[in-house]
């Protein structure tokens, strides 16, 4: 029986009661919050009318106005939707956008956010100060996509002279120095001598490099972050082929690279606190919307906003096969969050680092300095090598790191990051060929993610990662070292089980199927390419390789020359002849690929150190020896044959005096092979005194590739992609219609792009 109380109320009753009362607590709160907020905003939109719908000069950029307008909301506009946020502003930008050249509204609400952002303390910055900027970053924005808007009008070179072209030179001069908007002394001297919008970037700049990241600071650094993602995103609103765009399009993010150029040290410790605050991902403090901006849905962690364009742009392949895997598994989410913690913070840190590494891309008079801030780049154990004026401009922690981005490899914006750092910093590179752990953890996720990309079709990601393999396996100690690492679970490769596999031999046979995969494609030769040079980069150090990889490696020249024998038997005798007279026709390609192919068997085979630990390439080819013989009156593979033959015919003598007419099983033959390598054996009539260290009849240079990004055509590729990941994880807000950067024309354009792979061998006639 429940036990009364002095008043004859039992137990329950008292706790319903409590109950009650804090359900009335807690909807008083909120009945508050909820009439505090429409309050705020509609304080809020009285401010931005007297701003933006004055036909009169705004107040002084001192004026107690603007500090009121940043104290209209309580809270800071960044926990605030930018979906909703755009649709409270857009009325009012296009207000200021018509009136700003009689107002100056946009130049002083730029000028005391530049003020306040300066001012503001290392451990607690105003509301205001936050409010201020996010409303100055906005407006940029929505200015930028006005001036860009063609009514319907051809754009380009056609429109020079038109409309736009007055907009964009409008545009420009909004952004410049104006003493009519300045502050005045007693004097009349202007207090100021540099454009606001100028002051507002490197305040940005400077916070985000110099002030430290708390809980308190949090909103503002993703502020400052977004203005500056907003001053390069005039990408966003052009095509890529827009020459006019190119020349007149960009004042904000020209005049962003000459800040950056003009203090290196600046830059440094920019890009540096960008990287740091990436790799670091601190928790959201609660004054930032968590949700990306332009997200269409929520299905299985982020995707990407505009969708349909950036899947356009970046199509999936066709093939049959592909569609046959897509089908049974679930659709691949063009950007996937693998984070535990969400970081708004960091997600727009890595944003803002992409883009500003894409600045420039297009004109290569312009040095990009961010990208030299990147090159410059040490780890922290070279710390005793750098000035102490100098560490927070050049040293991160490459460890850490290079753990963050084994994390993110799922990711475009990892990816890219990665991307980014392989391409650009040679130390990094060096890093991972020495650190055992740590690149055995990146390249497995790699390697994983090549799967999985080449199951799904996804091209744009399997392009990616295979140029980031390609730059890694130009560094000897990174080969070296994946010979040495044992590969973890291999769960996720469906075709085999594959156990006690070295990561080199696993590299052999994902990057095997990855050429299997887009062979039929004739448009995929770069990636081909590069595929075929990972592979060649690192036959030179392979040992104990597995197997299957050397199955893989042989069915190799198999598939090519499958495809060779199908193109020669063209049924249309007019069109192969005319084929064979273009100077890259698609037989001289194949053909290429083969010696490429045959080069890496030669360097498996005629090398005695190579042929001693790798057993399993003899095999191999014993096993597809027919397919080799094909080539032997073929004159221009006639020498990597007799390369070949010269070391099976030793095997093959091995073999057969050993197991006389009895069969033999594939262990028993293998254990041949084993104990009668050349080296200790070696055939009289080709090693003459036993020291001959080659059993090659034909000496050929070893083919060495290595990555050259073609300045050209890799931005059409580069800057689509970069903006793709930004826009998809972005708490910047761009309405569909506003973006022309994943138009018709820069698709075909980025479907053009060709990655620039050289060769070292002197021999080879491939470009």
């Amino acid at each position: 029986m429940p036990e009364m109380d002095d008043d004859g109320v039992d137990d329950d009753a008292r706790r319903a009661r409590r109950g009650l009362k804090a359900r009335e607590t807690v909807m008083e709160s909120e009945r508050r919050t909820s009439t505090s907020g429409r309050e705020s905003a509609s304080e809020l939109r009285r401010g931005l009318k007297a701003m933006c719908e004055a036909t009169r000069e705004t107040p002084d950029a001192m004026d107690v106005f603007w500090y009121e307008l940043g104290n209209a909301s309580s809270e800071p506009l960044t926990a605030m939707s930018e979906r909703t946020l755009d649709e409270m502003l857009r009325p009012y930008g296009r207000s200021l956008y018509a009136k700003n050249a009689r107002s100056g509204g946009l130049y002083k609400l730029v000028r005391h956010a530049a003020t306040q952002i300066g001012a503001a303390g290392a451990h607690a910055t105003p509301v205001s100060a936050i409010n201020v900027t996010v409303l100055a970053g906005t407006f940029i924005k929505y200015f930028i996509e006005f001036a860009s808007e063609s009514g319907g009008t051809t754009v380009g070179v056609q429109a020079l002279g038109g409309a736009r072209s007055e907009s964009l030179r409008n545009l420009a001069k909004t952004f410049e120095y104006d003493a009519r908007w300045e502050s005045v002394t007693a004097s009349g001297a202007s207090t100021r001598a540099r454009s606001p919008f100028d002051d507002l970037m490197l305040a940005c700049a400077n916070t985000l490099g110099k002030k430290r990241v708390t809980t308190q600071t949090m909103a503002l650094h993703t502020a400052c972050a977004r203005v500056l993602l907003i001053t390069c995103s005039s990408q966003l609103a052009f095509d890529l082929t827009d020459v006019e765009a190119r020349e007149m399009g960009h004042p904000l993010a020209m005049s962003l690279l000459k800040l950056g150029a003009s203090d290196s040290k600046m830059t440094g410790t920019l890009m540096c606190s960008l990287l740091r605050q990436i790799v670091a991902r601190p928790p959201n403090s609660g004054d930032i919307c968590a949700l990306p901006a332009n997200r269409d849905d929520e299905k299985c962690g982020v995707t990407r906003g505009l969708v349909s364009a950036f899947s356009a742009l970046f199509p999936s392949r066709s093939d049959k096969s592909a569609q046959s895997c897509r089908s049974k598994r679930v659709a691949h989410n063009l950007v996937r969050c693998t984070h535990s913690t969400q970081s708004p913070l960091a997600d727009e840190f890595s944003n803002l680092f992409l883009a500003l590494c894409a600045q420039g891309a297009f004109d290569p008079n312009v040095k990009n300095p961010f990208r030299e801030a990147v090159k410059g780049m040490r780890d922290v154990s070279a710390r005793s090598s750098v000035s102490s004026g100098k560490r927070d401009a050049t040293l991160v922690n490459f460890e850490k790191t290079c753990e963050a981005l084994s994390e993110s490899s799922s990711t475009d914006s990892g990816l890219l990051t990665l991307y980014t750092l392989l391409s650009t910093n040679s130390r990094f590179v060096a890093y991972l060929g020495s650190k055992g752990s740590a690149a055995k953890r990146l390249v497995e996720n790699l390697i994983r993610e090549l799967y999985e990309a080449e199951m799904d079709g996804i091209t744009h990601v399997s392009q990616l990662i295979i140029t980031s393999l390609l730059i890694l396996s130009q560094d000897v100690g990174f080969n070296r070292l994946m010979q040495t690492q044992k590969c973890s679970s291999t769960a996720w490769y469906k075709e085999r089980i594959i156990e006690k596999s070295s990561m080199g031999s696993l590299m052999f046979v994902v990057l095997s199927r990855a050429l299997k995969y887009n062979c039929s494609e004739s448009t995929k030769i770069s990636r081909d390419l590069s595929v075929l040079g990972v592979i060649a980069n690192m036959a030179g150090v392979t040992r104990d390789i597995s197997g299957y990889a050397a199955q893989r490696l042989v069915n190799i020249l198999e598939l090519l020359t499958k495809k060779r024998a199908r193109l020669l038997s063209a049924e249309n005798k007019d069109l192969q002849e005319q084929a064979l007279h273009t100077p890259r026709s698609e037989i001289a390609v194949c053909e290429d690929f083969i010696r490429i192919a045959f080069e890496i068997l030669n360097c498996l085979t005629t090398d005695l150190n190579s042929l001693e630990q790798n057993p399993e390439i003899v095999y191999a080819l014993m096993h597809k020896e027919e397919l080799v013989v094909g080539y032997r009156t073929d004159a221009a593979f006639a020498e990597y044959v007799q390369n070949i033959e010269c070391v099976m015919e030793h095997y093959h003598d091995a073999v057969r005096s050993k197991g006389a007419d009895s069969p033999m099983s594939v262990g028993c033959i293998k254990r041949i092979i084993s104990e009668n390598s050349l080296d200790r054996s070696p055939s009289p009539t080709k090693f003459r005194n036993g020291n001959c260290s080659d059993c090659a009849i034909h000496n050929f240079y070893p083919m060495a590739f290595e990555y050259v990004e073609d300045e050209e055509s890799a931005p059409y590729f580069m800057i689509p992609y970069i903006w793709g990941a930004v826009v998809a994880q972005s708490g910047v807000y761009w309405r569909a219609s506003s973006v022309a950067l994943f138009s018709s024309s820069s698709i075909s354009m980025s479907n053009d792009f060709d990655l620039g792979a050289s060769f070292s061998d002197e021999q080879s006639d491939l470009v």
